[in-house]
C-alpha cells in the first residue's frame, strides 16, 4: 500500500509539474506575440513616418520642375517656362500623391497652396505654369481646405496665359468644389475687389447655391443683396424670378435696386 501510494504522489507531482510547463511555454508564446505585435506596430509607423517624410519632399521636388529656368542669351538672360511634357508628368503625379493617403493629401494641398498665395507667381508667361496648376489641381482634388485661399485669390486671372474670359483658373476652380464654397463665396459679394468674380461663381455654381442666394436676397449688406439677384439671374427659374420680383418691391437702396432690376432684366429664360 505504501508502494501504491507513493506511486500515485509521484504520478501527481509529475501531473503538477507537466502543467507548470505547458503554462511557463503559454506565458513565454504570448510574451513573444506582443513583443513582435508592439515591434511591428512601431516598424510600420516609423515606416509611414518616413513615407510621409519622402513625400514632402518628392512634392518639393515636383513643383521645383514647374519653376522657370533661366539661360544666358545675349542682350541678357531669358527666362523659360517647364514644357509641356513636364508640366503634364508633374500634374499627374501630384494627384497620384494626393490620393495615396490623407496624410499625403495634405502634404499636396498644403504645397498647392502655398504657390497659390505666392505673390506674382502669374505674372509672366515662365512662372505662370506652377501657379494654373496648383488653382487647378486645388479643384480637381476638391480641397475644401483652400476654399478661404481660393476665394482671397479670385481676383488673380493667370493672366500671362490665355483663359476663358468668362471662367478664370480660380473661377473655375471653385465652381469644380462646388457646395462647400458657397457660403464663403457669399461673404465675398460684400468685397468690392471680389464681387465679380464671386457673383459670377456663384451663378455657375447653379442649383446648389439658390437657397444660399434667396437667403442673401435680404441680407444686411446691401452689395451683398445685390450681388445675390445678379447670381440668381444666372441661375434663373421661377422660385429666383419671384425671390427676386419681391426683393425689387422692397428694397429701398436705390443702388441694389438698379441691380436687382438688372437680374430680372438678364433673368436666363424659365425651363417649362
Amino acid at each position: 500500500m505504501t508502494i501504491i501510494g507513493l506511486t500515485e504522489d509521484r504520478r501527481i507531482c509529475a501531473s503538477h509539474v507537466g502543467n507548470r510547463r505547458n503554462a511557463n511555454m503559454i506565458w513565454a508564446v504570448l510574451m513573444l506575440v506582443s513583443f513582435t505585435s508592439v515591434y511591428s506596430f512601431f516598424a510600420e509607423e516609423s515606416h509611414l513616418r518616413g513615407c510621409r517624410q519622402d513625400r514632402s519632399a518628392e512634392i518639393a521636388e515636383l513643383l521645383k520642375q514647374l519653376a522657370p529656368g533661366e539661360i544666358e542669351e545675349s542682350p541678357g538672360v531669358v527666362i523659360l517656362g517647364p514644357t509641356e511634357e513636364i508640366t503634364e508628368k508633374v500634374r499627374r503625379r501630384l494627384a497620384v500623391i494626393a490620393n495615396e493617403s490623407a496624410e499625403s493629401r495634405a502634404s499636396v494641398i498644403r504645397a498647392l497652396t502655398n504657390v497659390l498665395n505666392t505673390p506674382d507667381e502669374d505674372r509672366d508667361i515662365a512662372r505662370t505654369t506652377r501657379w494654373n496648376v496648383a488653382v487647378s489641381l486645388l479643384g480637381e482634388l476638391k480641397a475644401t481646405e483652400a476654399i478661404r485661399d481660393l476665394v482671397r485669390n479670385l481676383n488673380r486671372t493667370g493672366e500671362a496665359v490665355l483663359t476663358r474670359p468668362r471662367i478664370r483658373p480660380v473661377e473655375k476652380a471653385l465652381i469644380r468644389i462646388g457646395e462647400p464654397a458657397i457660403p464663403i463665396l457669399v461673404e465675398a459679394l460684400s468685397q468690392p475687389d471680389l464681387r465679380r468674380e464671386a457673383t459670377s461663381t456663384l451663378g455657375e455654381i447653379g442649383q446648389p447655391a439658390l437657397n444660399r442666394l434667396l437667403d442673401a436676397l435680404s441680407h444686411g449688406s446691401p452689395p451683398v443683396r445685390g450681388g445675390a439677384a445678379l447670381a440668381l439671374s444666372r441661375i434663373g427659374g421661377a422660385n429666383a424670378r419671384d425671390a427676386i420680383q419681391r426683393a425689387l418691391r422692397a428694397e429701398t437702396n436705390e443702388e441694389v435696386k438698379k441691380e436687382l432690376e438688372e437680374a430680372l432684366r438678364y433673368m436666363r429664360p424659365v425651363e417649362k
